[in-house]
C-alpha cells in the first residue's frame, strides 16, 4: 500500500489547530480549515502532530498602553515578562505615542486591525485627572467601528495604572479601563492577590480590579513589578486555557 494512505488523522476542529494547518501543494484536494478527516503519510502525520501541539497553540496577548513618564512603561515590560514567562504565550508590545495621534483623533488603523488577531489585551495608563491619559482616551474612542464588529468579543482583558499618589483616585482608571474591555464583550480578568494577605507582599495596595502602583519621583517599588509580572502571567495563562482545542464548555443559560 502506498506511504501516503497508511494512517488516518482526525483533526479537531479548534481555532488552534486551524492556524497551525499548513497548506501543502501535494495534496489534492486542497486542505480546507473545515477537513476531518483526511489520509495522510505516517511522516506527515508525526510532523503535523509536533506542530500542532507543541508549537502552534500559541497565545498571544497584546499589552496596549500609554505611557507619559516611563513608569508605565515599565511596568508594562515587567507585565510582557509575566506574559512570556507562561508556557505557550507571546506578548506584542503596543505602546500608544503622540505620533499616532493627529488633531486629537487616534489615527493609527494598523495599530488597531492588529488587535483583532489577539487572544486577550491588557491595557495600561497613568492616571491623569482621576482617569486614563488623553492618549488612551483617543485610542479607546477610535475603537468604535471594532465595537459594532463585535470584534474583540470573548476576548480576556485586564488592566493596569500608576500615579504619584497613594490613592489619586486610581481606581476610577481601572474602572474605566474595564468599561472600555465590557463595552467590547471582553472577558475581565482581576487581580486573584487578596490585597495584605500575600506572603510575598503583591498587590500591596490592595486593588483586586487590576493592578494599581505608585511611583514616588519616577521611581517605582518593587513589589509593583513583582505584581506586573504576576498579572502578565496570570491573563497568559486563562487565555490559553480558553484558546485550547479543548476549552471548559460554554454555560447554557
Amino acid at each position: 500500500m502506498d506511504e501516503r494512505h497508511t494512517s488516518c488523522i482526525d483533526f479537531a476542529q479548534s481555532d488552534c489547530c486551524i492556524k497551525s494547518i499548513v497548506k501543502l501543494r501535494s495534496l489534492r484536494p486542497p486542505i480546507r480549515p473545515t477537513i476531518c478527516p483526511f489520509t495522510v503519510s505516517m511522516r506527515y502525520a508525526q510532523a503535523t502532530l509536533i506542530c500542532l501541539f507543541e508549537n502552534a497553540c500559541v497565545t498571544t496577548i497584546a499589552v496596549v498602553f500609554h505611557s507619559a513618564k516611563g513608569t508605565t512603561a515599565k511596568l508594562a515590560d515587567a507585565v510582557i515578562a509575566g506574559v512570556q514567562s507562561s508556557p505557550n504565550a507571546t506578548a506584542l508590545r503596543m505602546e500608544i505615542v503622540g505620533a499616532d495621534i493627529i488633531e486629537g483623533r487616534f489615527r493609527n488603523t494598523a495599530f488597531i486591525d492588529q488587535l483583532d488577531q489577539v487572544d486577550a489585551m491588557i491595557f495600561g495608563s497613568p492616571t491623569f485627572m482621576g482617569s486614563v491619559s488623553a492618549q488612551f482616551k483617543a485610542f479607546a474612542d477610535a475603537t468604535g467601528e471594532k465595537w459594532g464588529e463585535k470584534a474583540w468579543a470573548d476576548k480576556f482583558a485586564a488592566g493596569f495604572t500608576i500615579g504619584t499618589n497613594l490613592s489619586g483616585d486610581q481606581l476610577h482608571t481601572l474602572q474605566y479601563l474595564q468599561i472600555f474591555a465590557n463595552q467590547h464583550g471582553m472577558l475581565w480578568a482581576s487581580l486573584d492577590i487578596p490585597g495584605g494577605c500575600d506572603p510575598e507582599q503583591r498587590n500591596r495596595l490592595g486593588a483586586q480590579s487590576g493592578l494599581i502602583a505608585h511611583t514616588d519621583n519616577g521611581v517605582l517599588h518593587e513589589v509593583d513589578l513583582v505584581t506586573a509580572h504576576y498579572l502578565g502571567r496570570r491573563v497568559a495563562e486563562l487565555a490559553t486555557r480558553f484558546s485550547a482545542p479543548n476549552p471548559p464548555a460554554k454555560s447554557v443559560a
